[in-house]
């Protein structure tokens, strides 16, 4: 009778014992002791390669540019680039109803409406690259060589 108690006991304290290991591992093992910190203020940033181009984002003149000319080829070419950087937010008609676009607040601009169509190539670059709201970190994104062409598309493609 006694040995069945000292099992069970012994049994008990050894269950126990393997939970608060469980635990202590899920919550304070080694993975979170080891596990990179992601405060600003306690990281620091990997030194670039050697061979990298630093990226200049004043290197694109809007002022030396104008809408490219109407032409299929490059209507098709402004539709490619737009739907790759632009339709989840404007939408396919550019109407500001594109799937990312309608979790924004404010949302997106109607880039039909008449008061967008009539602006200049350097007002409508700096509205949709250097302007305020969510499109600004395109200027980081989308390439000089495409930003011709995707505006191109919006005065004269949609």
């Amino acid at each position: 009778m006694i040995s069945n108690k000292l099992k069970i006991i012994a049994g008990s304290i050894l269950g126990a014992a393997v939970f608060l290991t469980i635990v202590t591992l899920l919550f304070t093992g080694p993975r979170m002791r080891v596990q990179v910190s992601l405060r600003a203020f306690e990281s620091r940033t990997q030194d670039p390669p050697d061979d990298i181009v630093p990226f200049d984002t004043l290197a694109f003149d809007p002022g030396a540019y104008s809408f490219p000319p109407v032409t299929v080829e490059n209507i098709t070419r402004g539709q490619v680039y737009y739907n790759y950087y632009c339709v989840f937010c404007h939408g396919v008609k550019g109407n500001g109803e594109g799937e990312v676009g309608k979790s924004y607040v404010p949302r997106p601009a109607n880039l039909t409406v008449d008061s967008i169509q009539h602006l200049s190539f350097e007002e409508l670059y700096t509205r949709s690259f250097t302007g305020t709201g969510h499109s600004p970190v395109l200027e980081r994104v989308v390439p000089n060589a495409h930003r011709p062409y995707i505006l191109g598309y919006v005065r004269d493609g949609l």
